[in-house]
């Protein structure tokens, strides 16, 4: 008798384990979507903290003891997702050929990445970012080539708010 309750005990709390399990995941899923809305972005250049002679910084740009903060908003949804800096397109412009290479959603977490050349130089920006119901965080990290020079990458972290429904505008 005692090994049948024993059983019965196991498996009641086997259920209880998986019920739980599932809500679990469920919850952590739910924090992870992406909310459509405003949305501030925002990425810090450490060590920044003063412009060159002659450059004014621009809205959206503060220097601060941790280093330049430059942030912006967007509004996304759930169909595009990507920050201000993924969303450039090919520009007819010959001093500003962008494309953007590639874009993934897997989730809460989107990646990018988006090219300029110019005979002068090329960048390449790669990004990463994880949605968490209100806030973000990530990297975006940027490759530069100029001829006659070591190429640069450096990477800097992204991180954001939710700030709203969007404008109806």
């Amino acid at each position: 008798m005692c090994g049948r309750i024993i059983r019965l005990s196991s498996v009641r709390i086997a259920g209880v384990l998986v019920v739980v399990a599932v809500a679990w995941a469920c919850a952590a899923g739910a924090e992870d979507a992406i909310k459509p809305g405003g949305w501030e972005f925002s990425t810090l250049e450490p060590g920044v903290t003063h412009l060159p002679p002659g450059v004014q910084a621009s809205p959206g740009m503060r220097l601060g003891p941790e280093g330049l903060t430059v942030s912006r908003t967007e509004c996304i949804s759930a169909t595009n997702p990507f920050p201000p800096n993924a969303r450039m397109s090919a520009s007819d412009d010959a001093n500003h050929p962008c494309k953007v290479d590639k874009t993934d959603v897997n989730g809460g977490t989107v990646s990018w990445s988006t090219t300029c050349a110019t005979p002068r130089v090329a960048i390449k920006w790669q990004g990463v970012m994880h949605y968490h119901g209100e806030t973000l965080d990530g990297t975006l990290t940027v490759h530069s080539t100029t001829p006659g020079h070591p190429p640069i990458e450096r990477s800097v972290p992204m991180s954001g708010h939710y700030l709203g429904p969007c404008d109806s505008k």
